[in-house]
């Protein structure tokens, strides 16, 4: 069989290694990176975020914050005061600070949101760098005001402040309305899926700050509607409607008494040195008094 010698296409290795060679002299030259001075670390942003669960600090000061009347303990606050030591709170995990961080700031495009539609959103307006603040009237009251600091106008809702000088109570209402004369507090929640699916009511605990906040309001001498509003909405990606509303009934003829004696209690111990008594712990086998660091002087007399 004969040996069939086909022609070579195009160019010959010669011709392609001049080619080759003239565009390595016209490529730009790499430069050499120089070596790095330090190690690089496993987590460079990581390391600077925490991954222990903090201790929460408890909020100091002439007032009585209304949160912590529904769930700190007032006679371990005066005791870790009267004996120096921390007050020991229940501890946030990392996850527990990105869940109420990401919570405010739902709570503040709620807000917006309900502001720029309602004309009736009652209580402080603040302008945009924070520096100038109006309050206790509708957003239509201050157009006019203007930031003397950044020019703005004071458009933005910053809740509404209640203060009670008798019990030296303070709390801030997450929004307000005021429709012909009367006043109707409003407290904002957002869930998790699994909360927001099995609610049927507004929680205990939401029902009794909202009533605070408008005991605090009438005390202040608003007229106060005998319904508050508790609003839900889920944190978590949903097809359905994610808000619930719930309106509650309360009587305010009848105050939220077991809060406001504590308040009284805590004033009178800033005044005169008197220790709260013990509500929240039966005994030292509680769980709650197991974690506390003041379990040994609140029951050292038993």
């Amino acid at each position: 069989m004969r040996t069939r010698i086909r022609p070579q296409l195009g160019r010959t290795r010669s011709a392609v290694d001049k080619v080759l060679k003239r565009r390595k002299a016209a490529a730009p030259k790499e430069r050499k990176q120089a070596k790095s001075p330090f190690r690089a670390r496993k987590n460079p942003i990581g390391r600077f975020l925490p991954h222990k669960p903090e201790q929460q600090d408890f909020r100091h000061g002439e007032y009585t914050h209304v949160s912590d009347l529904l769930n700190k303990c007032m006679r371990s606050v005066a005791l870790a005061a009267e004996n120096r030591l921390p007050v020991m709170l229940e501890p946030t995990w990392t996850s527990q600070r990105i869940i109420f961080r990401s919570g405010e700031i739902l709570h503040e495009l709620l807000r917006d949101e309900i502001t720029r539609k309602s004309r009736t959103v009652f209580g402080n307006w603040r302008c945009g760098c924070k520096k100038t603040i109006t309050e206790h009237g509708f957003a239509i009251d201050f157009k006019n005001v203007r930031c003397e600091h950044c020019g703005g106008p004071t458009n933005i809702y910053d809740e509404f402040k209640l203060i009670n000088e008798e019990c030296k109570i303070v709390g801030h209402a997450d929004i307000a309305y005021m429709e012909d004369g009367w006043l109707m507090i409003g407290e904002l929640k957002s869930v998790s899926k699994l909360i927001f699916d099995s609610l049927s009511g507004a929680q205990p605990d939401h029902q009794y700050q909202a009533r605070m906040y408008s005991w605090l309001a009438r005390q202040m001498g608003y007229n106060v509607h005998d319904h508050v509003v508790v609003f839900y909405v889920c944190r978590e990606w949903m097809f359905k409607n994610p808000y619930k509303e719930y309106l509650v009934y309360w009587n305010p003829d009848d105050p939220p008494q077991p809060y406001v004696d504590l308040a009284m209690e805590f004033k009178i111990y800033r005044e005169t040195g008197a220790v709260p008594p013990r509500t929240l712990c039966t005994s030292k086998a509680a769980p709650r008094s197991k974690k506390c660091a003041t379990q040994v002087f609140c029951f050292m007399d038993d």
